[in-house]
């Protein structure tokens, strides 16, 4: 496995959290929009070409949604998929280093805090790459 491919789980996760943010964002447009519109004077729209802000708001959120659900899906797939490579690790210690590194998404930094404090971020970042290098066939 390579460090792109461990860093997946961690673009998916920023890229749910862009998501989530955005559809929020929708969300409150749309309720905006839907609170301060009278429907009772408004015209009824014979045309295909073009929909109300309200439409299109409402497509977007469920455009959106969509990919969130579809997102979250991927993302359980990639944690179970990290997780069984962590787990082939025979070493407890590389197993903690990737855990905290790939699942939690911690700083190399914040790692090598949680070891000994001549460790360094240095030293860590070095271990995970050295591990990898070394174990190039461990494929899941």
């Amino acid at each position: 496995m390579t460090i792109e491919e461990l860093n997946q789980l961690y673009y998916l996760k920023k890229l749910i959290a862009r998501n989530k943010e955005k559809l929020q964002e929708l969300q409150a447009e749309y309720g905006a929009i839907g609170s301060a519109t009278d429907y009772s004077k408004e015209r009824v729209q014979t045309s295909l070409v073009k929909g109300s802000k309200v439409e299109d708001l409402a497509l977007s959120i469920c455009e959106l949604t969509q990919t969130l659900a579809l997102q979250n899906a991927q993302f359980t797939i990639e944690l179970a998929r990290l997780e069984r490579y962590i787990n082939s690790i025979d070493d407890s210690r590389m197993q903690l280093i990737f855990k905290l590194r790939f699942v939690d998404c911690k700083r190399w930094r914040d790692i090598a805090a949680v070891f000994d404090e001549d460790c360094t971020e240095s030293a860590v970042r070095k271990l995970c790459t050295r591990y990898l290098d070394s174990h190039p066939e461990k494929k899941f």
